[in-house]
């Protein structure tokens, strides 16, 4: 994208663009100082998040009365330590959809029509999934009100506003019919075998699976939400003391429905909860609240803050990026020109293209290979042509867990009654090897992934098999 190539002949990729061509403008910048890519990716990143822990504080800011609750749903949700490690790896494109998420409800909030079409719409230009957002705002509508009218009008003239940028990229770059089989058509196939499998795998696993306490925020979340609910029916007028007004209640319980019943359909990746997130630290805030009506303040905020900020003093990485650019050099040096299955990174790191734009190998695009003219053989040819030296395969099946993280996924594979599926090989990698190799490895090397950032109690050791091109 920083070299200027249309997004999806350059790669593949199945969500909308908006986010992806954000990210590659200021990489573009970037370049200009002399500033990497990858540097650059992870400073948007952290702006990014920045942006998004300021526009939460807003919009809590205009949902509850009292500060001290504004300032617990905030605290809960810097607690969240996924997030700041997501924005500081790069710009997910999903950091996006929750900015522009926040940015919406508190646009529903105000009753800011244009704006509430036009953030949501950006959302959904960022992932399209998120376009369901847009149906709870019509709870709110004044569908009895002269205003109606003007109200519809101003929605729909943001929405149209926010998908314009895409609309004539996609036109500029000719670039529609490799979106609609990347983002759409792609997506429904592969993706679309698993719809409803685990309906609440999503409440379960929580926002990143191996910090243990984001599970709590949810199920936190989940009891003030039944509370409110329950509150909300029967009438009891004790939610004025928390919440401005109805509408931003109504609304939120609506979202928090549209959204939870998303999840419980197509949970695919922890970053699918982020839209939701906003709503659930509104929540886990008002049950602390609800809780604590006695005013033990300080006896409640104590363990609030241990509980939500554990991490930032237990946090270790054993694994750096300046080991993965040491790594990625070396293995440049002692193999020469590499194609790598399973560790696309190093093109990032080393600051290269992509030989192709299939570097994952996952079943998706193992889809769109066999579907391009020549499949996996014109890959193959074009690893003769450009005289590749080696394939750097990722050994699936070598894959191993310290005791603790194996202990941990078995205690979560026994609580969703799952087994643990190891991922196998790509038809088309498996197709280069035979054909291009003598299949028996000459080289290997490993990699560390952190899964806590506690010590170096959790996490994953990554093998790797390097196979000569004859």
């Amino acid at each position: 994208m920083a070299k200027g190539e249309p997004l999806y002949k350059a790669t593949t990729f199945g969500y909308t663009p908006l986010a992806i061509l954000v990210v590659g403008f200021f990489m573009w910048v970037g370049k200009l100082f002399s500033i990497s890519t990858l540097i650059s990716a992870k400073i948007v990143g952290i702006i990014l998040y920045g942006l998004i822990c300021t526009q939460l504080f807003r919009l809590v800011s205009v949902v509850y009365i009292k500060m001290y609750t504004v300032f617990l749903a905030c605290i809960f949700f810097l607690g969240l330590g996924y997030l700041p490690m997501l924005s500081g790896v790069n710009a997910e494109p999903k950091l996006w959809v929750l900015l522009f998420t926040i940015l919406g409800i508190r646009a529903v909030i105000k009753f800011d029509w244009f704006f509430t079409g036009l953030y949501f719409s950006l959302s959904a230009m960022c992932w399209h999934a998120s376009v369901i957002s847009l149906f709870p705002c019509l709870i709110l509508i004044p569908w009895k009100d002269s205003r109606f009218i003007k109200s519809s009008l101003n929605f729909t003239a943001g929405i149209l506003i926010g998908i314009l940028p895409v609309i004539i990229y996609l036109f500029v770059t000719q670039s529609w019919g490799d979106f609609w089989i990347q983002a759409v058509l792609r997506k429904l196939v592969v993706e679309g075998e698993s719809v409803g499998e685990s309906p609440l795998i999503w409440f379960y696993r929580g926002l990143y699976p191996f910090f243990i306490p984001e599970i709590i925020h949810f199920v936190v979340a989940f009891v003030g939400f039944v509370i409110i609910c329950i509150v909300w029916f029967t009438g009891n007028i004790t939610l004025k003391k928390y919440f401005r007004d109805e509408c931003t209640l109504k609304f939120l319980i609506g979202f928090t429905i549209v959204w939870g019943a998303f999840n419980c359909l197509e949970f695919q990746t922890p970053v699918d909860l982020f839209p939701l997130l906003p709503v659930l630290m509104i929540f886990c805030a008002y049950l602390v609240q609800f809780l604590n009506r006695r005013k033990k303040t300080i006896l409640v905020l104590i363990p609030i803050l241990l509980y939500n900020f554990y991490d930032a003093i237990v946090y270790d990485i054993p694994y750096k990026i300046n080991d993965q650019i040491r790594l990625a050099k070396n293995l440049k040096e002692n193999y020469g020109k590499a194609f790598v299955v399973g560790f696309e990174e190093i093109f990032t790191v080393l600051e290269e293209p992509m030989p192709t734009r299939f570097m994952r190998y996952s079943s998706y695009e193992d889809h769109l290979i066999y579907r391009e003219p020549g499949g996996c053989d014109a890959i193959s040819r074009k690893l003769k042509t450009e005289k590749f030296q080696v394939i750097i395969e990722m050994d699936w099946e070598k894959r191993e867990r310290s005791k603790y993280s194996q202990s941990l996924i078995e205690q979560m594979q026994s609580l969703l009654n799952q087994n643990d599926l190891k991922r196998k090989r790509s038809g088309c990698a498996g197709q280069l090897i035979e054909t291009l190799t003598s299949q028996n490895p000459s080289g290997n090397f490993t990699m560390i992934i952190q899964s806590i950032p506690m010590g170096k109690f959790f996490y994953t050791k990554e093998y790797y098999s390097i196979y000569a091109i004859e």
